[in-house]
């Protein structure tokens, strides 16, 4: 990708070197008006491109020595500044806006660093298939950080953040996507683990008992306490 950036940035100095030599020729240099401007090697293919899109915006393109497009700078749909880089195949590589976009050789999405709906910052990893792996941002819900990490068919598998009650909660799922296990606070900011079946009923729990003890406590297949036992000390 460096390369890429150096090739359109070195384009983008000739164009501006081009008008600025011009205008050392004459005092009176006023103004110029083009509908395009084509720049080619020395064996007749295009390199660069200076015009309007068909939207009526500005766009530069920057071609290969093969005539195959590298770069392009102009404005999207939304008339944001927009930046696209293509590969030595033509195929886009990545994508710079008011977010940014890479994809593999594959034309795979890998990555997205952009905003969410309300605003918060948010970056997405993506595996080799486009499959989602990773999440890493603001939750729209409530506005508190997260992280999220999903398997390989993009079904989520841990949740590292905040509930409800703004107090820090790790959970894991399992291939289904059922819940697993819960380490973090309850609602009165005690600290518990509980662990759940196939059928997300709790199986076990170690936590902070109302009395502010240690408790533990078994349940059976349908959550039903079977074992207890708790830390205060008897008289």
């Amino acid at each position: 990708m460096k390369e890429y950036f150096k090739g359109f940035f070195t384009a983008t100095c000739l164009v501006t070197s081009f008008f600025l030599f011009f205008a050392a020729q004459n005092d009176q240099f006023g103004d110029i008006k083009v509908h395009s401007i084509s720049v080619v090697n020395n064996d007749g293919k295009e390199t660069i491109w200076l015009g309007s899109g068909e939207n009526g915006n500005g766009f530069l393109e920057t071609f290969n020595a093969k005539g195959l497009k590298t770069s392009n700078l102009g404005s999207n749909m939304d008339n944001n500044g927009s930046l696209s880089l293509f590969n030595s195949k033509q195929n886009p590589s990545s994508y710079l806006s008011d977010y940014l976009i890479t994809y593999n050789s594959k034309q795979k999405q890998t990555t997205y660093l952009g905003n969410t709906k309300n605003g918060g910052g948010y970056l997405t990893t993506f595996n080799s298939d486009g499959i989602e792996t990773v999440s890493l941002g603001v939750d729209d819900l409530d506005d508190s950080g997260h992280l999220k990490t999903f398997n390989n068919e993009g079904k989520k598998t841990t949740f590292l953040g905040s509930n409800k009650n703004d107090n820090g909660h790790f959970m894991t799922y399992n291939k289904a996507e059922k819940r697993t296990s819960f380490l973090g606070s309850s609602k009165i900011g005690t600290g518990y683990l509980a662990t759940y079946n196939e059928k997300e009923l709790i199986t076990g729990f170690f936590g902070t008992g109302p009395n502010k003890e240690g408790i533990v406590g078994l349940h059976d297949d349908e959550s039903n306490l079977g074992w207890s036992a708790t830390g205060k000390k008897n008289d």
